[in-house]
């Protein structure tokens, strides 16, 4: 569970995801050194995800959306439930897993910017399982989502998604946006300078690109204008 704002881990799921290494003192008492190398992928789970506030680390997450569980969750019964699958579950799975690996069919470009090798696999896990065109257009929708994810989990783009979705779209400069921002969350009035609203803006346009509709240009006397439309999916 990560509900807290660590300010290293962000850098440490970066890395590890993308195959980085670690070095440390394997002991105090004494010089050794350890290389720690990622040998799984990492999987978080997190009510108030903080560390989705970076936009490098968002762009290599892989967000799975899940519902509070209804019903029965005492840990014997959940776990009789795996014990009375686990025989067919994990003998289907190989099955699926052989044939996707024997499959050289070509599959859609651009589904996972970051993991395209995950994306292809996918595709093709999906072929194997009679559900290409499922899989496919849950990847290109999970590819937009973790964009919303980490507009959602900075405090900054969190503010400009509430004022987007009072369904009113935004043109102008930041300074102008700025103004708007203040008129959704009063807070902000003397927290947030134009200065800063550009710069975290800049940092956050992939994501905002690709969530918002967002276009951007070099108006007159050279100041940037912004224009923010509500998020694809709502």
């Amino acid at each position: 569970n990560a509900d807290a704002r660590i300010e290293w881990l962000p850098d440490a799921l970066a890395a590890a995801s993308t195959g980085g290494i670690s070095e440390k003192r394997k002991l105090y008492t004494n010089s050794e050194r350890v290389i720690l190398r990622p040998r799984a992928w990492i999987a978080i789970t997190s009510f108030n995800p903080q560390f989705a506030a970076d936009a490098g680390l968002s762009d290599r997450l892989l967000v799975v959306r899940l519902n509070r569980r209804e019903g029965s969750t005492a840990e014997a019964t959940l776990t009789d439930e795996v014990r009375a699958a686990r025989d067919a579950g994990l003998s289907w799975i190989c099955d699926v897993l052989a044939i996707a690996l024997a499959d050289t069919a070509p599959v859609p470009e651009c589904l996972n910017q970051r993991h395209p090798d995950f994306a292809a696999m996918a595709v093709r896990i999906g072929r194997a399982m009679g559900q290409e065109t499922e899989a496919v257009a849950a990847l290109r929708s999970a590819e937009q989502d973790k964009s919303l994810f980490n507009l959602e989990n900075d405090s900054i783009a969190a503010t400009i998604l509430e004022m987007l979705r009072n369904g009113i779209p935004f043109a102008g400069t930041a300074s102008e946006l700025l103004e708007r921002l203040k008129l959704t969350d009063p807070s902000l009035e003397g927290k947030l300078s134009v200065k800063r609203l550009s710069n975290r803006i800049s940092k956050l346009w992939p994501h905002m690109d690709a969530a918002l509709q967002a276009e951007r240009e070099v108006g007159h006397g050279g100041a940037m204008r912004y224009t923010l439309r509500p998020p694809r999916n709502g």
